[in-house]
């Protein structure tokens, strides 16, 4: 009797706990795919996060809403293989990328270089080039699923007003799970294994 009772609570435990794993589970991707999403008036510059085609060009729209007249675009590892002549190209044939400093139609194209590579870098890079130019307002650009992990890691470090912007790419649900979980191993990583703006 001892030892059946002991089965059942071991049972009712075990049940527990796979309970509060899928709970959190599912909190996660609700926190993933649910981000806040603002309507900008105006800001002091644009930051699109990595590269894309569907955030460059999410970036550029809302420049040309009006929103801000600085837009800060990633010199990431991919960027600098689109511009290297030695690469071979296999990116898309529309894809291009703005020239740091020059003046476009609906804005001014600023970039950045991440050191390391990761979002985290490229927050660090932003907050340096901010304090250069006094800006105290930024609209974050990045894809659904990684704009909750960038918004966090941009308000811990920048002072100012952060605003957030997703783009909305054509992906695969290979790519949904992908970025699922990603993203959960990447909020772990920035918020128990590096919980400061230090980046190195």
């Amino acid at each position: 009797m001892v030892k059946r009772g002991r089965m059942r609570l071991w049972r009712i435990a075990v049940l527990i706990c796979v309970g509060i794993l899928v709970a959190s589970l599912g909190l996660a991707q609700w926190v993933i795919w649910n981000p806040r999403i603002d309507r900008p008036g105006s800001a002091d510059a644009i930051l699109v996060l990595a590269y894309s085609d569907d955030r460059q060009q999410k970036g550029r729209e809302v420049a040309a809403e009006g929103v801000s007249e600085n837009l800060v675009v990633s010199q990431s590892r991919l960027v600098r293989r689109m511009q290297d002549p030695n690469e071979p190209k296999k990116f898309p044939s529309g894809a291009w990328f703005e020239e740091c400093g020059k003046e476009y139609q609906d804005y001014t194209a600023h970039c950045i270089e991440p050191h390391p590579n990761t979002t985290a870098g490229e927050v660090a890079a932003f907050v340096e080039l901010a304090k250069k130019h006094d800006w105290d307002s930024v609209v974050v650009v990045t894809e659904r699923s990684h704009l909750t992990r960038a918004l966090l890691d941009m308000e811990r470090c920048f002072p100012g007003t952060v605003y957030g912007v997703a783009s909305e790419p054509h992906t695969s649900w290979q790519h949904t799970v992908y970025r699922s979980f990603y993203e959960m191993g990447a909020f772990l990583k920035d918020w128990i294994v590096s919980p400061t703006c230090e980046v190195y």
